[in-house]
């Protein structure tokens, strides 16, 4: 009943996610424990309103799915972690849980709501780790973590030289995608 509320009236699959990203991001908060398996039942995780990293993205599926959406889990192994061995993966390897969303015919978006600073188009870097394994009825796949934004960092001086023969002026900072998350972060 929530999703059909929260999605009412939007027609456009991006806006969808969007808002019942956001939303599940306003509803629940991450309690720092990394992992590929739930800890408790999605619907007690919500009613909480917080939960593991495979809790809120595991949720974040199923409202995806519940509004009509394809929507898959994607299980991965952060930086610190190490890299996975494709050739004989094993639950072993993984130690992180993200969501992959159909946006349009053949084009997908991958998701994480455990940060409430993280823009939707963003993956935290943790998770940006070569591969990871998208699972699916119809079996599972290899599928790129490839970073979505840059850090994109620009300063501006206003520079002049006083009489004593220092520097005085202002600096303008602007920050973009991960340079803006680093900075929210700091």
């Amino acid at each position: 009943d929530e999703v059909k509320t929260v999605t009412a009236g939007i027609t456009d699959n991006k806006a969808k996610i969007a808002k019942i990203y956001d939303y599940l991001k306003s509803k629940m908060a991450w309690n720092e424990y990394q992992g590929t398996f739930v800890t408790t039942s999605l619907k007690d995780a919500y009613k909480e309103g917080k939960g593991s990293t495979a809790d809120i993205n595991l949720t974040l599926i199923g409202m995806l799915r519940q509004a009509g959406l394809t929507a898959d889990p994607v299980l991965l192994s952060t930086k610190g972690h190490g890299f996975l061995n494709e050739a004989f993966p094993s639950l072993r390897q993984f130690n992180y849980v993200i969501a992959r969303v159909e946006v349009a015919e053949g084009k997908h978006m991958l998701l994480d709501a455990t940060d409430k600073d993280l823009p939707m188009h963003l993956l935290p870097t943790k998770c940006i780790n070569d591969q990871g394994l998208l699972v699916r009825e119809e079996g599972i796949k290899w599928v790129d973590l490839k970073p979505t934004g840059k850090y994109n960092l620009t300063r501006a001086f206003e520079l002049s030289l006083n009489e004593d023969l220092e520097w005085e002026g202002i600096m303008k900072v602007r920050c973009k995608d991960y340079a803006a998350t680093s900075m929210r972060e700091d």
